[in-house]
């Protein structure tokens, strides 16, 4: 019987050693699939040059290496609550490579300044309170007269008990106004990996399939009016898991039973294993081995890839396995194995109960919120007084980070780990030629640094909504385009940027707010 595609559930999760395995522990950890994904256990290969018989066809083809692939389309948007990571987040931190959660709200006191043409503004703190922030954070300036403004921290003033803004403000804010609770991801070297697994379903799955080891590899945004928010993500990993297994040591890691000679325990190794198949031959190793040190059988162990079963057999006179009674039943491998949790006596095979299953084991959950629809947002590009949003028909940001993997000869997948080589952002936008606008231009042909910000999300009452919105911000840029195109009949500039570290700053940051 088919399967279908449209049942199918993904979840990510971080690792705490790359190339370790991380199981799906809690329903959060679970993203919402659209059509365009793919997951795939690609591997490298070698040819033999051997001239096999005098034959002109090709020699064995060799499986160097793992090297596994995803692509995972995504609508931008945030959890839905403020202060709370959305659920792809990982994937954001992978890219980026640091985040940052704000759990806590603060607020101004008097004394802010709304900013002028020649002093940029800046939020006046309470007792040190500028210095729980960082540069690059987001900032939802929640007064009304400001129409909730976003803005990032351009710099922590510790000495004068301030942040200076990025951009300028319509109004200086009163005190008390609170500054909000961003998810904050910046510019680093970290750039964390993570497990990514891949059900056919979130109940009765058909298959299980899993990464382990994976980095984003490059993440697109796009933001065209009046459409959907949406990103992709391009992940490569390092190990590729089909139906996977996972023995722990001391909770399922042992077979008691009864051959020729006596009663032992084979104790399986703890680890994932790639498939069944891999298991089995751990069951029949360890079983053998613990066999014929009491002098006795030899054990083997398949899995059929028809029932989903396990057959374990042996070539002696006895065999027993002691699921009930044995000595480690507290530890035994029986529920891994499918089999019930009684004594299997008076034959020298026996199968499973039952199949292997492959559902997620948490129910997904998902974050409860809205796509974002492209309109009513914020592009700023220039100086901190340049406030005015530049019109445009779309917005795209790119982030690329291609990775290299690190060979080891002493690893069965014959890797070792991963590297992130660079990481470069790149800002790219169709603006709506404006009569008199060269300073794009200007700034390009004479090298000026400048910035630029897009901010995206719903309004109330003309405020922007916490918990819906998102933030972006190149703090220094290089403008690497700007030709002047035709666009259904009507003149646009192909506006190009990318973003580079300053001595006081990351070259990207991106907010949820």
């Amino acid at each position: 019987m088919a399967e279908l595609t449209k049942s199918n559930v993904m979840a990510f999760k971080k690792e705490v050693t790359e190339g370790t395995l991380v199981d799906i522990t809690t329903g959060g950890s679970f993203v919402p699939l659209r059509d365009g994904f793919s997951f795939s256990g690609v591997v490298e290969t070698i040819d033999s040059d051997e001239l096999i018989a005098g034959d002109i066809g090709a020699s064995k083809s060799f499986v160097t290496k793992e090297a596994p692939t995803a692509s995972f389309p995504k609508y931008l948007k945030h959890s839905g609550v403020e202060g709370t990571a959305p659920e792809y987040s990982v994937l954001l931190e992978s890219a980026m490579g640091e985040q940052v959660i704000n759990a806590t709200e603060y607020s101004v006191t008097a004394g802010s300044v709304a900013g002028t043409s020649s002093v940029r503004a800046s939020l006046e703190m309470i007792s040190d309170e500028e210095d729980n922030f960082v540069v690059g954070q987001g900032l939802l300036i929640k007064d009304g007269s400001n129409n909730y403004s976003i803005r990032n921290v351009q710099n922590v003033d510790s000495v004068g008990g301030q942040l200076d803004l990025n951009y300028n403000i319509a109004a200086a804010p009163a005190s008390g106004v609170s500054l909000g609770k961003a998810i904050a991801f910046k510019g680093g070297t970290n750039h964390p990996t993570f497990s990514a697994h891949h059900y056919q379903a979130a109940s009765g799955s058909a298959f299980h399939q899993a990464m382990a080891g994976c980095r984003v590899s490059s993440m697109s945004m796009s933001f065209p009016a009046l459409g959907f928010a949406e990103s992709t993500f391009e992940i490569g990993g390092i190990n590729f898991f089909l139906n996977p297994v996972r023995v722990e040591a001391g909770v399922n890691d042992d077979i008691d039973f009864t051959d020729d000679v006596g009663t032992v325990v084979a104790t399986l190794e703890a680890k994932v294993y790639q498939t069944p198949i891999s298991l089995a031959e751990e069951v029949a190793s360890k079983m053998t081995a613990a066999s014929v040190a009491s002098g006795a059988d030899t054990i083997s162990c398949s899995f059929s890839s028809t029932t989903g079963k396990f057959t374990i057999a042996s070539t002696g006179a006895v065999l027993s396995l002691l699921w009930l009674t044995g000595a480690n039943t507290a530890t035994s491998a029986k529920t891994l194995l499918g089999f019930d949790n009684i004594d299997e006596t008076g034959a020298l095979t026996y199968d499973s109960d039952s199949a292997q299953t492959y559902s997620p084991v948490v129910t997904p959950s998902f974050d409860d919120n809205d796509n974002l629809v492209v309109k009513g947002n914020e592009l700023l590009i220039g100086s901190f007084d340049k406030t005015v949003c530049v019109k445009a028909t779309e917005a795209n940001f790119s982030i690329d980070t291609p990775k290299t993997d690190v060979p080891d000869l002493c690893t069965d997948s014959g890797t070792d780990s991963s590297i992130i080589l660079e990481r470069t952002a790149t800002f790219t936008a169709n603006l709506i030629l404006q009569e008199h606008e060269v300073q794009n231009f200007n700034d390009m042909i004479n090298n000026i640094t400048t910035q630029l910000v897009f901010n995206v999300g719903p309004k109330s009452a003309g405020n922007w909504v916490a918990g819906k919105c998102m933030n972006m911000w190149f703090a220094n840029a290089s403008i690497t385009a700007t030709p002047i195109q035709d666009q259904d009949g009507y003149q646009i500039v192909a506006l190009e940027a990318k973003a580079f570290v300053g001595s006081s700053s990351s070259d990207v940051y991106i907010n949820f707010l």
